[in-house]
């Protein structure tokens, strides 16, 4: 068979492809190293042809270098109808010099917020819990007020640090057998207290053959916990939240749906896209689903949403059976 014959399928594979002559020219760029670059395939040989690929690929041969973008590359040659053709896998992991510098100061600004935050919240907290004194009941409904909105402050800049972590690839994944259903359990407990708040009822059913999938154990519950507090979020007074598990073939396939207000169909599309997501109401969505879509690709994972406005919402999500 001969390499071409292969382009079809490789148009319809995750990872980004990259194909070049024996002179450095771009003979073919599959969709997924498009996208991953964010060039058209026309516009990488038009950029690259110009040159070599040579050209393009750092000392290393660890990097492709291009538009201002460090992009991570493993390659190799191949013979082809007696012809010398190199492949490009194409990994996802861009920096720009100046997105660096914005992980960089995001963090460190989310980091001082998020200590300025805690000390406030600290401090409500004592004075909510009469520490410093006796307070009134309508002191104590607006102390609360406070502090409630001190939290959200706080879970704004820790999605704010994850979120640069995450950018500057200093994400670690730790990969391990893992117990869903007691990850479920710890989720759904840690966010009973909000739920009641609204009286949103939250139940799950784990079946027993389904019990353990692999995963990172932390990033498993940071990826529940989002989505529950999305669900929360968004679901009237006294609705349902449910957590479900099924089986197909290797893969446990784990839903998370509500009864909520819906997404209209339109806003679907940069439901995962950093500050270009728009809730219903027309104000910027958090960070929440971007980071759960981030955790999920770097476990060469699919996420997926099903949702109606005025019908509810449902996430899923794969996870390898263990």
């Amino acid at each position: 068979m001969k390499i071409d014959d292969f382009y079809e399928l490789f148009n319809h594979i995750r990872e980004g492809i990259l194909v070049s002559s024996n002179k450095g020219k771009i003979i073919y760029v599959n969709k997924s190293a498009q996208e991953i670059i964010g060039l058209s395939e026309e516009k990488i040989k038009e950029i690259v042809d110009k040159k070599n690929i040579k050209y393009f690929i750092s000392k290393d041969g660890s990097r492709l270098l291009i538009e201002d973008m460090e992009i991570g590359i493993t390659s190799f040659e191949i013979n082809d109808r007696n012809k010398k053709l190199s492949i490009f896998l194409i990994k996802k992991q861009i920096k720009r010099k100046d997105e660096e510098l914005e992980s960089e100061f995001i963090s460190k600004i989310s980091h001082d917020i998020r200590t300025q935050v805690a000390a406030i919240k600290g401090s409500l907290d004592n004075v909510i819990d009469g520490i410093v004194g006796e307070i009134t009941s309508k002191q104590r409904k607006f102390l609360s007020i406070a502090a409630d909105s001190a939290d959200r402050l706080i879970k704004l800049s820790e999605d704010l640090l994850y979120l640069s972590r995450i950018e500057s690839g200093t994400m670690d994944i730790q990969k391990e057998k893992v117990n869903l259903l007691e990850v479920v359990e710890k989720s759904v407990d840690s966010m009973r207290v909000i739920a009641a708040t609204k009286d949103i009822k939250i139940s799950y059913n784990i079946p027993d053959k389904l019990t353990y999938v692999i995963f990172d154990k932390v990033k498993l519950e940071r990826v529940l916990i989002n989505l529950l507090d999305n669900s929360i979020k968004y679901t009237p007074i006294g609705g349902n939240i449910f957590i479900n598990a099924k089986e197909e073939k290797n893969f446990v396939i784990l839903s998370v749906s509500d009864s909520g207000v819906g997404i209209p169909q339109e806003l679907l599309p940069n439901l995962f896209t950093k500050f270009k997501f728009f809730d219903s109401n027309g104000k910027i969505g958090g960070l929440g689903l971007l980071i759960i879509k981030e955790i999920i690709d770097a476990h060469n994972e699919k996420i997926w949403v099903k949702s109606e406005k005025g019908k509810g919402t449902i996430f899923t999500f794969t996870l390898k059976k263990a």
